[in-house]
């Protein structure tokens, strides 16, 4: 399993401490274009694997991934917004 998995044990190994650090200054400076950027990866995650041929072959996981990855950019863009508002 190790050696089938590497690419995504490498991948996790380098993405989740970015997207931590995304988080933590998104909840503490509202710093969106972190957010945003994680947002749009979640979002287009099934056409990159689809591109370098590991497509996600559940509709539904397709569908739900791409369903998640639009309410974190409304949720980015709206919460923007409003505590630009409040400024």
């Amino acid at each position: 399993m190790i050696v089938s998995e590497t690419g995504v044990l490498i991948g996790g190994v380098v993405t989740g401490p970015l997207f931590g650090w995304f988080g933590q200054r998104w909840r503490a400076q509202r710093a969106w274009r972190g957010a945003l950027a994680t947002a749009a990866l979640v979002c287009l995650e099934p056409l990159v694997r689809d591109l370098v041929g590991h497509a996600i072959r559940s509709p539904a996981v397709l569908l739900a991934e791409v369903a998640v990855g639009l309410m974190m950019i409304l949720y980015v863009a709206t919460s923007t917004r409003t505590s630009a508002k409040a400024k």
